[in-house]
């Protein structure tokens, strides 16, 4: 359950007793420990915003400040916080005991106003429920016209629903994994390539992992610290490339992201770059677009 909270500080400007915002949820990612906070801010103009930052539990208040590459983690929970998913991943953090809160700085992410309708409905405790008597005076003639908007809302859902690829344009997603003992190091070998084709069959985006996992600590460790880790890594042109390594897994991923420009000269349609991989032992599955499809409802 979220909270109103009051504002103490505000861009380190004072003296704004009267400002309030409302917050979602604080959770904990736990992978990497950081605590972070969703909330919307009563003094925002455009009801449309969602902010975040990095939440910091001072004695007798909370203190936000903003955070960098974020904004997928914060989607993450959101979209389960908003269907009841399991919150695998995140731990909620308690709040009851604060009632003021400090804001440094924030990031924002815009949502649909509705979105922001089904947040402030699932967590924050109502103040008073003003269409409670308003409903009481709609006119049968009135309730007839809503019934006859809704049966018009209804049946457009519906044509939406049916038709969706064709008005939505929804991308398709592949992940194709080719598995196998790389020789030169001892490891066991996946590589991994992410694809995004939009409603035509183009090719989106291609991200490629790399990923080599050791079957003792000693070997991971000298892959890593001597030198090993250099000689096998491989040689990518025309794309962004990053590196992350999991000591728990015993593993390390070489992650490219590889760039779909003028310059790409991959194969570019699904067809022909799934047959390619194929060819080449990858074995390739369309993932779920159920996710997909609602947020593409959900973010703006």
């Amino acid at each position: 359950m979220g909270k109103t909270l009051k504002v103490k500080d505000f861009d380190l400007k004072f003296g704004q007793d009267d400002h309030k915002i409302d917050v979602f949820s604080v959770f904990k990612e736990e992978k990497r420990g950081d605590i972070l906070v969703i909330y919307c801010d009563r003094a925002d103009e455009n009801k449309d915003t969602l902010h975040y930052a990095s939440a910091h539990l001072d004695k007798d208040s909370l203190v936000f400040i903003d955070i960098k590459n974020k904004a997928e983690i914060v989607k993450e929970f959101t979209w389960k916080l908003l269907n009841n998913k399991e919150k695998e991943g995140f731990e909620l953090v308690d709040i009851s005991k604060y009632d003021k809160v400090q804001i440094v700085s924030s990031n924002e992410l815009l949502l649909k106003t509705e979105v922001i309708k089904k947040l402030y409905d699932m967590n924050i405790p109502k103040e008073e429920d003003k269409y409670a008597k308003r409903k009481k005076r709609i006119s049968s003639s009135t309730k007839i016209l809503l019934t006859g908007f809704m049966l018009t809302i209804l049946v457009i859902g519906c044509f939406i629903l049916v038709n969706r690829d064709f008005i939505l344009g929804i991308n398709v997603r592949y992940t194709c994994t080719n598995s196998y003992l790389d020789e030169a190091t001892g490891a066991n070998k996946q590589d991994i390539e992410r694809l995004t084709f939009d409603f035509n069959d183009k090719i989106l985006s291609r991200n490629i992992i790399i990923r080599y996992t050791f079957d003792d600590e000693e070997a991971y460790r000298n892959y890593i610290n001597e030198g090993t880790y250099y000689q096998y890594q491989p040689v990518f042109t025309n794309s962004a490339m990053l590196y992350e390594s999991n000591d728990e897994a015993l593993s390390i991923d070489i992650i490219e992201e590889v760039k779909i420009d003028e310059f790409y000269n991959g194969k570019d349609t699904k067809d022909s770059l799934i047959n390619e991989l194929t060819t080449n032992n990858y074995h390739c599955v369309e993932e779920a677009s159920e996710d997909d499809e609602f947020l593409s409802f959900l973010w703006k």
